[in-house]
């Protein structure tokens, strides 16, 4: 989202159900251009005695000018039941005229807009949590034009709502008239789940597990009808731990990205590439990345003319090692294999001896390889502190400079090199090819205008901004290639 922009607003009104004048705000797409129609999704609030304003008001379950950039309108209709607009039209939908009223609201809304030339009639979404969810349900049973809803936890079936809702009992008692147990045809007639098989709209369909406002069972009920029936395409996503409301900021976030992913797909006709059960940065993520890595039955790298050397991949402007050089890759230099821990970096490697290798691979293959000047490691290093190999994943927390120097000394014990890792181990950093190791395994040699410098955090060292600049340990001094 571009902070510095908002969907420019319009008071609108016109004549929905019982006669009566409705009200809502309609949000214009980002790039609008007179003359020309665009989709329309209608985000409905919940309550029912509840409110739009003519205000920010993104939320995770509405995030309106998220769809306004995609190059939407969105509409939200003040529908009869909502507050500020006085008692009598709050009380309309009492009395067992709850969904009755409202619906002609919205569909007369849509109409008005589409008469208006602004919103191409073929393009309509929905989108509501909770009462809004309610009407959602309700409008994709009773039409076929919605191409896209998404419902967050809203009811679909009535009579065993009455039982499962904290409140039920109150609220159909107020909104319906009556109980189950004295008009049990009148709960089945309002329930959208008598009327599925009419529905052919792509239905999303988000919950919190511990809902229990709106029971999980209406999202099962609702999901279960559709995914039976074969004739719309449908999603079920629930949140553990979660209630009526979201408040945990993965789940409210995976209820955006969820949302405008299902309307990509079957609004503004974008297939989403993302698998969303993905995490980008887990080590799950980093694991299946290095799966991708070239390999031949040396260790890690690409064979050319029996001479095994780094894999390059492009990042931050430049064609760097996917990984640091390794031992088995190192060894072609003496042409000597490795047959120890060949995937691991190779260490006690001087300034001197890393360019003597990227002399000797550039003449080798025909290309030309060095270490990475100043500059790109500065970019290359730049926040690599988490998830990688360092003294303070070693220790099990941040050691101060003092702790870090106790830590250090106590190494010896272990052998040299003893905390590297096989390349690859710690977090991956890129988008596309990724790149490993270089917050940590070994510190790596660059070129600082024809002198060595070590960069990148390594196994022995912490992370702490205030240390002290001392080296990593000989064993910890590696290198990583630049392709030009």
């Amino acid at each position: 989202l571009d902070l510095c922009r908002k969907a420019r607003t319009e008071i609108v009104r016109w004549i929905g159900g019982d006669g009566e004048e409705v009200e809502g705000i309609l949000y214009y797409p980002h790039d609008y251009l007179a003359g020309k129609r665009y989709p329309l999704v209608v985000q409905i609030h919940g309550g029912p005695a509840a409110a739009d304003y003519d205000s920010w008001d993104d939320s995770w379950a509405y995030p309106t000018n998220l769809i306004c950039q995609r190059g939407a309108f969105v509409l939200k209709p003040n529908y009869h039941g909502s507050t500020g607009y006085g008692r009598k039209f709050l009380d309309s939908i009492a009395w067992g005229r709850y969904c009755e009223p409202e619906l002609d609201d919205i569909e007369k809304g849509v109409d008005s807009l589409i008469r208006r030339g602004l919103v191409d009639p073929k393009r309509l979404g929905l989108q509501g949590w909770s009462n809004g969810a309610i009407l959602t349900n309700a409008l994709i049973a009773k039409t076929t034009r919605y191409r896209v809803a998404v419902s967050g936890a809203g009811t679909v079936e009535y009579i065993s709502d009455w039982a499962s809702c904290e409140f039920g009992d109150a609220f159909d008692r107020f909104y319906f008239g009556k109980t189950p147990l004295e008009d049990l045809s009148l709960y089945a007639r309002k329930s959208p789940f008598t009327r599925l098989n009419a529905v052919t709209t792509p239905t999303l369909i988000l919950f919190g597990t511990e809902d229990r406002v709106v029971h999980p069972q209406q999202g099962w009920a609702l999901y279960r009808g559709l995914q039976q029936l074969g004739k719309a395409p449908v999603r079920f996503v629930q949140y553990p731990g979660e209630k009526h409301s979201l408040k945990k900021l993965s789940s409210q976030k995976r209820n955006i990205v969820e949302s405008l992913a299902w309307m990509d797909r079957y609004l503004f006709d974008a297939r989403a590439s993302d698998d969303l059960s993905l995490k980008k940065d887990s080590p799950l993520a980093w694991a299946l990345g290095r799966a991708e890595a070239k390999r031949s039955s040396r260790g890690y790298g690409i064979e050319i003319g029996g001479v095994l050397i780094p894999e390059t991949v492009d990042f931050q402007g430049i064609t760097v090692g996917r990984f640091e050089v390794t031992r088995a890759q190192y060894a072609a230099l003496s042409g000597v294999p490795c047959t120890d821990r060949p995937d691991h970096p190779v260490g006690a490697i001087s300034f001197e001896k890393a360019k003597e290798y990227c002399k000797w691979l550039s003449k080798r293959t025909g290309r030309r390889y060095r270490l990475p000047t100043i500059h790109e490691a500065e970019k290359l290093y730049e926040g690599t502190k988490e998830g990688e190999n360092t003294l303070d994943a070693w220790a099990g927390y941040a050691p101060n400079p003092e702790d870090a120097t106790s830590l250090r000394a106590k190494l010896g014990r272990l052998g040299e090199g003893a905390l590297l890792k096989e390349v690859g181990q710690g977090r991956g950093q890129g988008s596309l090819s990724l790149v490993y190791d270089l917050g940590g395994n070994v510190a790596e040699w660059v070129d600082e205008n024809g002198k060595g410098k070590l960069m990148g955090g390594s196994a022995d060292t912490s992370t702490d901004a205030k240390r002290s600049e001392s080296e990593a340990g000989s064993a910890y001094q590696g290198f990583r290639v630049v392709l030009d």
